[in-house]
């Protein structure tokens, strides 16, 4: 389970940037979209990534793949 995906100096991000899929604790009424592991903490069970074109929304896409095939 990806918790949290940092890339930083990676095509089109030079600046660290961080997605992070810890649940905020006013996140409360949709709890059928968090996930519970037994810890205190919950997580999202998805996140939605939009923007204006060239924002490098495909270069997260790529570094994500990256990640999975590495």
């Amino acid at each position: 389970m990806l918790v949290r995906f940092m890339i930083k100096n990676v095509l089109s991000f030079r600046e660290e940037t961080i997605i992070d899929m810890t649940a905020i604790k006013a996140y409360k009424e949709h709890e059928p979209n968090l996930i519970s592991k037994g810890t205190k903490e919950k997580f999202l069970k998805v996140v939605s990534i939009y923007g204006a074109n060239a924002r490098g929304k495909s270069n997260l896409n790529l570094a994500m793949s990256f990640l999975g095939n590495y």
